[in-house]
C-alpha cells in the first residue's frame, strides 16, 4: 500500500485533468489562430480602403486645415489675389463651368 500524499484523487483522474487542460489550451490556440486569419483576410480584402484611411488620418492629419483655420489664417484681402493666381478652369464670372456649348 502506498502512503497518502494529501491528494485523495486517484492517479487516472489527475491524468484526465491534464489531458482536459491540454485540450482546452489547444482549443484556445485554434480560436486565436482563426481570429488572426480572419483579420488578415479582411485586411487583405480592404487594403485599398485601409491605405486611404492611413493616408488621411496619419499622414495628412497635421496638414489638413479645418474651415475655421482656413478663414482665420487667410485674411479677406488676400482671397482675390489668390483666385487670380489659380489657372482658368473654364468657369465664367458666374462660376458656372462652360463646356463650349452656345
Amino acid at each position: 500500500m502506498t502512503r497518502p500524499t494529501g491528494n485523495d484523487e486517484p492517479e487516472y483522474l489527475s491524468g484526465g485533468r491534464a489531458a482536459e487542460q491540454s485540450a482546452r489550451v489547444n482549443a484556445r490556440r485554434m480560436q486565436v489562430l482563426l481570429v488572426v486569419l480572419a483579420v488578415m483576410l479582411i485586411g487583405w480584402w480592404q487594403q485599398d480602403w485601409l491605405k486611404a484611411q492611413y493616408q488621411w488620418r496619419v499622414v495628412m492629419k497635421p496638414a489638413v486645415l479645418t474651415p475655421e483655420q482656413e478663414t482665420h489664417n487667410c485674411p479677406e484681402e488676400r482671397v482675390p489675389r489668390m483666385r487670380a493666381r489659380l489657372p482658368d478652369d473654364g468657369r465664367g464670372a458666374s462660376g458656372v463651368l462652360h463646356h463650349g456649348l452656345t
